[in-house]
């Protein structure tokens, strides 16, 4: 008889600690004019879970200007890691119009087997706002 035992995955503690963020108007569906800006919002960088009405991952394409609250929506600019307990630094594009990345700030990103973290910081200027779906 052969008994396979399965070795539990060691995640890093941001895992464990974090923000959670269900802030509807960070959604790609949100399209009302109100011009947020994460200049505050992230002024001390910090570990944010997306959930609930915030949906549950940073955005992963340009979701169009206007969309999540802003003019300049923010988007992973990269692939997410696969790995479970990876971590990724990557680039984050604010755009006005597709295909562009007038701002790009850097953050890292990690795998949390069935969720993702995301270590989110000021971006560089106002009217620019992480989003997701």
């Amino acid at each position: 008889m052969i008994i396979i035992l399965a070795i539990p995955t060691l995640l890093p503690s941001q895992c464990y600690n974090y923000v959670v963020n269900s802030d509807a108007t960070r959604n790609v569906g949100y399209t009302q004019t109100t011009y947020l800006c994460d200049s505050t919002v992230f002024l001390t960088p910090q570990w944010v879970q997306f959930s609930g009405a915030a949906g549950t991952q940073l955005a992963t394409s340009y979701p169009g200007s206007g969309h999540c609250g802003t003019s300049y929506p923010g988007f992973l600019n990269d692939t997410l890691p696969v790995g479970a307990g990876q971590t990724k630094t990557s680039p984050v594009c604010f755009a006005y119009t597709s295909g562009t990345c007038s701002w790009q700030t850097t953050i890292q990103v990690t795998n949390c087997i069935g969720y993702y973290v995301y270590y989110l910081s000021t971006p560089p200027t106002c009217n620019l706002r992480y989003c997701s779906f």
